[in-house]
């Protein structure tokens, strides 16, 4: 390994990770990449080192890495190695995400009982250990939501509206879960959104709401993203608070933030909240609004570096951006050809900013369940949001999928 440049093991290299080690090479770092055997994600690639590892498993990495010298360790986009990077940051004396705030990231039970013992907006739960606790459920009312404990992007999330619902929902919630629990929430009718945000040193650097584009199935499914999400300067300034008051319910600190929220009757709930970026392009549209690559704030923070620096380079005033997944054909089969058609691209407002895909053509593909099924992601920025979503529009609609069954 390279000594003169800082190391920095990123925990994942899936797609999530992309943009962070690209940044993290960018920024100088030798990136020492944790991942699973015999697993072919696209971060591979682009590692200087790889250790195979279940970055899932703290005990597993502290192992894995005991005889490494690394300056940070980071990951971004998914929940699976908060854990054992919350262990590596209080072993090694790291700037970032403890392993305490990181347990309360992957636990939702946790998550929900650490904001309601701060007061902070939530929805009412109850935990379900087993099919009959449905019925204290019930006390909640018709529609209610059924969660596992363990998962993320609306995976293991079903909106129930009646008690056949509910036990049908309970015994899928049980085949998806490692848990032996599952937390039921009443069901808060209104306009769903979320934010991203930053936490240096107990100061939160930043809070951007975003807009998101959802897909209504057994849950719903967040497919796109957009900012300026639209609300009122009053309705930002509610988001912003009790996002701040959710940060300091589950002890987040030195860590980038994701949180769903949701507006219903002039009032913001935090649905839930994890100390990562979050996915589906999110950090890429921060990126790109506010002009400072928001990867390089996760890096540095990691390194042990100011990460404010950075944030103070943003833009004066912010682009608008809107971001699309490419939705699978409803069906499976294997993906004979992926392309993106767009012969009237310069006829209008805005720019084309990236066009990423997730598959590739032999991959097999089975319709679309969570956001983990999209094929690919489009991303596109304008003075305007309208102008933005529209070229999202088009670009989305000039996608080809042929799909072999």
């Amino acid at each position: 390994m390279n000594k003169t440049k800082p190391i920095l093991l990123v925990l994942g290299a899936g797609r999530g990770q992309v943009g962070l080690i690209r940044s993290a090479k960018k920024y100088g770092c030798e990136v020492i990449v944790a991942t699973q055997k015999n697993r072919k994600f696209p971060g591979i690639d682009l590692a200087d080192h790889i250790l195979e590892v279940d970055i899932s498993d703290p005990a597993s990495v502290l192992s894995a890495t005991s005889g490494l010298h690394i300056d940070g360790v980071a990951t971004t986009c998914i929940d699976t190695p908060l854990p054992s990077l919350g262990a590596l940051v209080d072993s090694r004396n790291l700037v970032g995400l403890s392993q305490s705030a990181s347990s309360k990231c992957l636990n939702k039970l946790a998550m929900k009982e650490a904001l309601v013992a701060h007061e902070v907006a939530t929805s009412a739960f109850v935990s379900l250990s087993e099919k009959e606790d449905l019925t204290r459920a019930e006390a909640l009312g018709y529609p209610f939501v059924l969660k596992a404990l363990d998962l993320q992007g609306s995976n293991g999330v079903f909106i129930v509206n009646n008690r056949v619902e509910a036990e049908t929902a309970y015994s899928a919630v049980l085949q998806k879960t490692r848990q032996n629990v599952v937390i039921a929430e009443s069901y808060i009718d209104g306009k769903e959104f979320g934010a991203q945000a930053f936490i240096y040193h107990d100061e939160v650097v930043f809070v951007m709401e975003h807009g998101d584009t959802l897909y209504h199935g057994a849950s719903t499914v967040p497919i796109g993203h957009y900012v300026p999400w639209g609300g009122s300067e009053a309705m930002a300034g509610k988001a912003a608070n009790v996002v701040k008051q959710a940060i300091g319910a589950l002890g987040l600190n030195n860590c980038a933030v994701n949180v769903d929220l949701m507006e219903s009757e002039g009032n913001v709930y935090v649905l839930e909240l994890t100390g990562r970026a979050g996915a589906n392009a999110l950090p890429e549209i921060v990126s790109i609004a506010t002009g400072i690559d928001y990867y390089s704030m996760i890096v540095a923070m990691a390194l042990g570096e100011d990460p404010r620096q950075i944030w103070n380079r943003r833009n004066s005033k912010y682009l608008a951006v809107a971001a699309g997944m490419m939705m699978p054909p409803n069906r499976s089969g294997k993906v004979v050809s992926l392309t993106t058609d767009m012969p009237a691209l310069s006829l209008m407002e805005g720019h084309v900013d990236e066009i990423t895909y997730f598959s590739q053509v032999g991959d097999r593909i089975d319709g679309f369940r969570s956001s983990a099924d999209c094929v690919g992601q489009i991303i596109a920025s304008a003075e305007r949001l309208e102008d933005a979503q529209q070229l999202l529009a088009y670009a989305l609609a000039s996608v080809r999928i042929t799909v072999e069954e």
